[in-house]
């Protein structure tokens, strides 16, 4: 079904369309309203995003993105490990750790069993700066982060945070770091009195840049903590740096947030194209990586959806649920809305998902899930039938991508289609574009 599927493609966005197309967003035809519309990004203030040139041998590195300026980010397929382009389209995010890129000094960075730690400009993930660590020969020796006044940074306890940072290795003539193992650490307390650690599994550290991290939820009682990056054993006097440390208040580290002398927030993101759709039944189709996968009870990120101009007329969208679901589809308009019953299963973090929404002619809706590549899981039970608005068909819509709802989403897209027809599965519109 792909090829007559590839001639009812009505809209296109992502990280394959940048590559193709050179803008990560393409529609046929005009606009039936108001002219030739490409996009429309919002952010206020700006974000990182990370590129790479490492199948030629290279690394890592962090560009900046002007305020409104949607981000392209690179990373590793995690189902055909090939490195692609992504539109990354994140929630809000607070960087605690309150000076992150060193451009000024280090001070809130300080050394562990025997380390130290200086400001250097040998290597830079973000600007011209950052933390060399010479660690001693003995287990846990590295850096942890404290406020710049020195006090450890707060925490809440049954919070679920994540502590990040980006650590360069070189090899012996530039630290001897290749080959060894750090881990990350988040040192949990009660006033002054320990309350437990979160420590991540041991990473072996490869030649350049790579995001060293762990995240999980602050103890019973917990006030504060004490994030780290440490040895995993004696293995010799070495010498890392460290860049863009973060500590936030998520279930998975965001895109790098630098600070200078105080806290920063990175501004919610929102993408959207505006068209006019054919009357009749349509589809929408999603793949990305989700990086946060619905892991909070009592949130509904938005994955993306279709709205009216007037939100009074209607809206469909694909969002996701609570820790033993996974995502579901939903009609918005009407009293009460409608949700399709939703496939079994939950991704993962990181994991790459495929979502394909069919709307049909008599507004109920189901959805397909793939996670991995995986077969699609079986089709979901209908919303309940109900007409659509009189305006259906003329009046324009906007595709929206990474709406964020009541709750979280950060998400790295590859590809959003939505088309006329009557695909069946995923496998339908897989590759089309």
């Amino acid at each position: 079904m792909a090829a007559p599927l590839a001639k009812q493609v009505l809209v296109a966005i992502g990280g394959d369309v940048a590559t193709k197309y050179g803008t990560p967003v393409w529609r046929k035809g005009l606009q039936a309203r108001g002219g030739e519309i490409s996009y429309t990004f919002t952010r206020t203030g700006t974000g990182l995003f990370v590129v790479s040139d490492v199948p030629n041998g290279g690394t890592w590195k962090a560009l900046t993105a002007a305020q409104n300026a949607a981000r392209v980010e690179q990373a590793i397929d995690p189902v055909n490990n090939v490195l692609q382009n992504y539109l990354l389209l994140e929630a809000a995010g607070t960087n605690l750790v309150e000076n992150s890129d060193y451009e000024a000094d280090a001070v809130g960075s300080s050394a562990t069993s025997g380390a130290t730690v200086a400001r250097d400009s040998g290597h830079a993930f973000n600007g011209s700066w950052s933390a060399k660590v010479t660690t001693a020969n003995q287990n846990g020796s590295g850096i942890l982060l404290q406020t710049r006044a020195g006090t450890n940074i707060a925490a809440t306890a049954g919070t679920i945070y994540s502590w990040s940072a980006w650590v360069y290795a070189g090899g012996s003539t530039d630290g001897a770091a290749v080959g060894k193992s750090v881990v990350a650490e988040i040192d949990w307390f009660n006033g002054g009195t320990g309350n437990g650690s979160t420590i991540g599994s041991p990473v072996t550290l490869v030649q350049g840049w790579q995001r060293i991290s762990v995240s999980g939820a602050a103890p019973a009682n917990t006030t504060n903590t004490q994030p780290r990056i440490a040895m995993n054993g004696a293995q010799g006097v070495i010498a890392f740096w460290v860049d863009v440390p973060q500590f936030e208040a998520s279930v998975c580290p965001t895109s790098a947030i630098p600070t200078g002398t105080g806290a920063v927030t990175r501004n919610t993101e929102r993408f959207g194209v505006s068209f006019s759709p054919s009357p009749g039944p349509y589809w929408f189709y999603a793949r990305f990586i989700d990086r946060t996968a619905p892991t909070l009870a009592g949130g509904f990120p938005d994955v993306f959806g279709i709205q009216a101009a007037s939100g009074s007329l209607w809206k469909q969208f694909v969002y996701g649920v609570g820790a033993a679901t996974g995502y579901r589809g939903r009609n918005d308009t009407g009293s009460p809305p409608q949700n399709d019953t939703g496939p079994d299963g939950k991704p993962s973090v990181g994991q790459l998902s495929e979502v394909l929404l069919l709307c049909n002619a008599d507004r109920t809706i189901q959805l397909r899930v793939s996670l991995n590549g995986a077969a699609d899981m079986s089709a979901t039970g209908a919303a309940v039938a109900t007409a659509y608005p009189s305006q259906y068909g003329t009046a324009p819509v906007t595709l929206y991508v990474g709406e964020n709802g009541s709750g979280l989403s950060n998400l790295l897209f590859s590809r959003v289609l939505v088309g006329t027809g009557t695909p069946t599965q995923i496998a339908d519109v897989r590759s089309v574009l």
